[in-house]
């Protein structure tokens, strides 16, 4: 049973996440009122930790970072959903994921793609602040993206990349046999995480993986009554592994205040790289970022 002070929840992160848009459709589905936003809960906040997100503010005080444990500390709250025994092995499932797929949001010849994936994206509520520093944060994950091309993807070619894919995809599936959820009898806190990771893949970026998503006959039934579920909120671009509709809505008065801020990190160049490389220190000192459950299990 829910007893926390407020109903009211401060969602740092951005649209495109797999582990922001986990957490943000388990809060919904909690009955939460949420604010989604990319600028994040304050400038110390930043000093120390960087701009990694996701990020939940519960109460406009209590902050938990990453999305894990944002669901265990959902699940002292909530029992009535599931919080699976074998949840960090699921997380190393998921992470490994996210990192087949993710890097090629950002491969050759996808710049223009990567650049109007971030400018499409939304604040929830909208927000001009929130454009404008999503414009800022995009050279960012930019730059993150393409070291992650480097580091993590470039000696694999793009058959690797399907099958290493498809191998992730059916650990899921299998899952998925003998049971109406990922979590088991009842909707759970890993079903919400895979969903994440569904809409990432189908937001625009890796339209490529889409077709093997499709492949999954038990993936895809249960993604059927995940998008039942959440079908009043947005974005839910997993719909397109369906209906291959658009997959934002257009609001071009964001769109153009993101533009304002790209340019305005570009403008000031120097310093804004300067910026991302003091974030990049403190990402690499940190333990909430895609990657690090692994990097823990390597040593």
């Amino acid at each position: 049973m829910k007893d926390l002070k407020s109903n009211h929840v401060y969602l740092y992160g951005v649209d495109h996440s797999p582990w922001v848009q986990g957490v943000w459709y388990t809060l919904m589905y909690l009955g939460y009122e949420v604010r989604l936003s990319c600028v994040p809960p304050s400038a110390s906040w930043v000093k120390n930790n960087g701009i990694t997100f996701p990020v939940a503010v519960f109460n406009g005080e209590r902050r938990i970072s990453d999305s894990f444990k944002i669901y265990e500390y959902l699940s002292k709250h909530h029992q009535n959903l599931p919080f699976s025994t074998s949840f960090k092995e699921s997380q190393v499932k998921l992470e490994k994921l996210f990192l087949i797929y993710s890097p090629q949001r950002g491969a050759k010849g996808k710049n223009l793609k990567f650049f109007l994936g971030w400018m499409k994206m939304r604040e929830r509520p909208s927000s001009i602040k929130g454009a404008f520093f999503r414009g800022i944060i995009f050279l960012y994950y930019f730059f993150l993206i393409k070291l992650s091309l480097i580091f993590v993807s470039s000696k694999k070619n793009e058959v690797h990349i399907k099958d290493s894919l498809k191998k992730n995809l059916s650990f899921w599936d299998t899952k998925l046999e003998n049971s109406k959820w990922i979590s088991g009898d009842k909707i759970g806190f890993l079903d919400f995480s895979l969903f994440g990771h569904m809409e990432c893949i189908a937001s625009g970026p890796t339209d490529e993986f889409m077709p093997i998503v499709r492949d999954f006959k038990n993936i895809n039934s249960w993604l059927k009554k995940m998008l039942e579920i959440n079908k009043e909120v947005p974005p839910l671009y997993s719909k397109r592994l369906f209906d291959h509709g658009p997959y934002a809505e257009r609001d071009r008065k964001n769109e153009m205040i993101f533009i304002l801020g790209f340019i305005f990190g570009v403008a000031f160049f120097p310093l804004t790289i300067i910026l991302i490389l003091y974030l990049f220190s403190i990402r690499t000192r940190g333990h909430h970022h895609s990657g690090a459950k692994l990097k823990g299990l390597k040593k």
